[in-house]
């Protein structure tokens, strides 16, 4: 198999679609020793510079000196983003793109964004197009792509993503943890990891926190995260003082991955409630791992979480703040939880997406 990837440029924040590209293309990369095509040759990651390098690179891909064995020749783009290349170049070689949530941006977003953002949406629609097949994260996400954007079933994959088990797993000497993290060690902490764009729905969480704390004040709420959104961090710290929890809600950013298990080992609920959500979010999958009970909001992550966790209305904050509260004061629900978290993590990982890749690549050259 002759497969080349095109990633984005190296960075330093190993989050979000960074983080998939980076364990999907390690094992691309062992699995059919594919080339790896990252945009790093700019020292700022700037859009228009990143597509020239990218075309410069790419752009023998359209002559007319095709290979003949072209039709095993793969180019594999590991975010939907880069595909709009393919509004400007032609190749003999097959074309899969990985779609991720593209929908936040062009659907939830819509009269949000500028002209030029909606211009760059379109294109990138319209690049997806060319392309021979789409992989993408969710049944969710599939079903979007048919019903609002017309891509054909046939084109479209699914494979679900994954996470590091050697990374993240129970670590059980809680108390230490705590202490080396400056925490309390007897309040109950729940836990969300997010930014605060508007459809994290994080505004929704601090009024359910609210709910606990005056049936059980003994808590603690922890943010890790960047806000992601210009106003966002301001609006939140305004709420919370109004609501009288400014030492009970603890933000955090910077977090390096390493240390993230003990974040989600050592609390006792981690939740996860956007109002629109690809059908995966990391977080929520590393805290199954990690043996972490979950609450996550439907439709969003509930193909995801399924029967694992305890799944919610993201816009009833008594119900979400009820949930919280039913598995803190009954440790046998608690536990139950943390049993199915580790038994919902144990059915992916990134090897399993590489290898879902590459058999979707594999059975595409026969046709």
């Amino acid at each position: 198999m002759n497969l080349e990837v095109i990633i984005n440029p190296k960075s330093n924040i190993i989050s979000g679609i960074h983080k998939c590209e980076n364990y999907i293309t390690n094992y691309l990369e062992k699995l059919v020793s594919a080339k790896i095509t990252p945009i790093d040759k700019f020292k700022k990651p700037y859009f228009p510079a990143r597509m020239f390098y990218l075309f410069l690179n790419l752009i023998s891909c359209g002559s007319d000196n095709r290979n003949n064995n072209a039709k095993n020749e793969f180019l594999y783009f590991s975010d939907q983003q880069l595909a709009l290349l393919l509004n400007f170049i032609k190749t003999p070689k097959k074309i899969f793109v990985m779609t991720y949530d593209i929908f936040p941006s062009i659907k939830y977003y819509s009269n949000k964004l500028s002209l030029i953002d909606k211009m760059r949406y379109q294109l990138v629609i319209k690049a997806l197009k060319k392309a021979d097949y789409l992989i993408t994260i969710s049944e969710m996400m599939k079903q979007e792509l048919i019903r609002e954007l017309g891509f054909n079933e046939e084109k479209i994959h699914i494979v679900y993503l994954g996470v590091d088990h050697s990374l993240y797993k129970p670590i059980e000497n809680t108390k230490e943890l705590r202490k080396k993290l400056s925490l309390p060690e007897k309040d109950n902490i729940v836990l969300c990891v997010s930014s605060e764009e508007p459809r994290k729905n994080i505004e929704t969480l601090i009024k359910a926190f609210k709910e606990l704390k005056n049936k059980l004040p003994n808590c603690k709420l922890i943010k890790i995260g960047k806000s992601a959104w210009r106003g966002a961090r301001e609006k939140l710290l305004k709420l919370i003082s109004e609501l009288n929890l400014t030492n009970d809600i603890i933000f955090k950013e910077g977090i390096p991955e390493e240390e993230m298990p003990y974040f989600y080992s050592i609390s006792d609920v981690f939740i996860n409630i956007p109002l629109f959500e690809g059908g995966w979010a990391n977080p929520v999958i590393e805290a199954m791992a990690c043996g972490c009970p979950v609450i996550a909001s439907m439709p969003a992550l509930e193909e995801l979480v399924n029967d694992y966790g305890i799944l919610v209305n993201p816009v009833d904050y008594k119900l979400i703040a009820d949930n919280i509260y039913n598995i803190l004061i009954d440790q046998k629900k608690s536990k139950l939880l943390s049993e199915k978290s580790k038994k919902r993590a144990e059915m992916f990982s990134w090897e399993k997406t590489a290898k879902g890749i590459v058999s979707i690549i594999e059975k595409s050259s026969s046709t």
